[in-house]
């Protein structure tokens, strides 16, 4: 709570001055996950600018030392975001990037010749920012606006750009944040997954060659406050003896959110459940070696139909009424096959095929391009 009051104190103080410093057009700064890791659009973005954009000074803010830490022994231009040289680039950059919340950066107040683009972390199936009115920002108290006025800097009307995948997305992203600078673009998180090597990625994540991995990755419940979602098949000794017979590897990966209630089941059969909670792994890089993905109302899998393999929608309980309002449901387009319990996940296994489905409708792009154009759409357009 003190260091918060610290925060807004010096605020007050960099919202007057602000204007005192000259925007440098040609500085980039990036965050992500609320200030905290190196992760999601932004990262991919980031990456993208590193290789392909060397004369764009491109520098990586966060307020996690062991960020800080990674990044920098990677070789990366990173600073803490509240210190002194932190704060110098985020009220000079020319282009402000974040991709999970506001906070990804902070003190970035609007300037005549400053970008704020928001690349946001998915296409969303959940009712999320205004049309989401139990968190919707239209409800927030005074003291989450003042954070919000002279700690973060700016809102979400000073937004120049928020890729889309499609015109269908488009159209929920312009509702969801109350402004029409949404272009069809793509997310430059997906690129990647024209370029990666499976058995590569795989190794890089602990795998052998011929595993056949079924992951198993839900949305949170009610913001990490809800019931942790099931363990499935941990019990199931049927399920058990088919997985070991077909060499298949279930992997659990469950929302960073829930993390607070999660206690890991070290009980587990080692030969079949590959338990990634906890860990530190790169969810699209788990996507890309997942043969088979059970999720539930999880924008995950609309990056996952980009790989033509089958999904399976687990949908155990009344999510729509008791947590969060939805956009459309899992069952809407056909994408996926629905399963209410274990005995339908597992025949639906067994039984997993590609739903043949033009998927135009979700992805406009399927060229593995889409940082190219979010990059020209600021440099040229924003």
């Amino acid at each position: 709570m003190f260091l918060k009051v610290i925060l807004v104190i010096l605020g007050f103080v960099l919202k007057g001055v602000h204007s005192l410093f000259k925007v440098n057009e040609n500085k980039w700064i990036f965050g992500s996950l609320d200030g905290l890791g190196y992760a999601d659009n932004s990262k991919y973005f980031h990456e993208y600018m590193l290789n392909e954009h060397p004369d764009i000074n491109s520098i990586w803010l966060t307020r996690n030392k062991k960020t800080l830490k990674s990044m920098r022994n990677s070789g990366c231009k990173v600073f803490m975001n509240c210190s002194l040289v932190g704060i110098f680039h985020s009220l000079t950059a020319g282009v402000c990037v974040f991709s999970t919340t506001r906070s990804d950066l902070l003190y970035v107040f609007p300037r005549k010749n400053r970008r704020i683009v928001n690349l946001w972390h998915g296409m969303p199936m959940k009712k999320i920012v205004y049309d989401y009115k139990p968190h919707s920002i239209e409800r927030k108290g005074w003291k989450a606006k003042v954070w919000d006025k002279y700690v973060v800097g700016f809102s979400h009307k000073d937004v120049c750009l928020i890729p889309a995948t499609s015109q269908y997305f488009s159209d929920i992203l312009k509702s969801a944040f109350r402004n029409d600078n949404v272009k069809v673009l793509g997310q430059p998180r997906t690129d990647v997954f024209l370029r990666w090597n499976k058995t590569e990625i795989k190794e890089k994540l602990g795998f052998a060659e011929d595993d056949f991995i079924v992951t198993y990755m839900p949305t949170h419940r009610a913001y990490g406050k809800g019931a942790l979602n099931p363990r499935i098949f941990c019990d199931n000794e049927i399920a058990i003896k088919y997985f070991q017979t077909n060499n298949i590897k279930l992997v659990w990966k469950f929302h960073k959110n829930m993390l607070g209630s999660y206690l890991e089941d070290e009980n587990l059969n080692a030969d079949v459940f590959v338990d990634l909670t906890k860990m530190s792994v790169d969810p699209q890089e788990l996507l890309f070696v997942t043969d088979i993905l059970i999720t539930d109302y999880s924008s995950c899998y609309i990056d996952y139909l980009l790989l033509q393999r089958p999904i399976i929608y687990y949908l155990y309980d009344n999510y729509e009424e008791v947590d969060n309002e939805l956009y459309y449901r899992p069952n809407q387009y056909g994408v996926g096959m629905i399963a209410e319990n274990e005995a339908e996940i597992l025949e639906s296994i067994k039984n997993s095929t590609v739903v043949k489905k033009d998927i135009v409708q979700y992805h406009e792009y399927q060229d593995g391009d889409s940082c190219s154009r979010v990059y020209s759409y600021i440099a040229d357009q924003c």
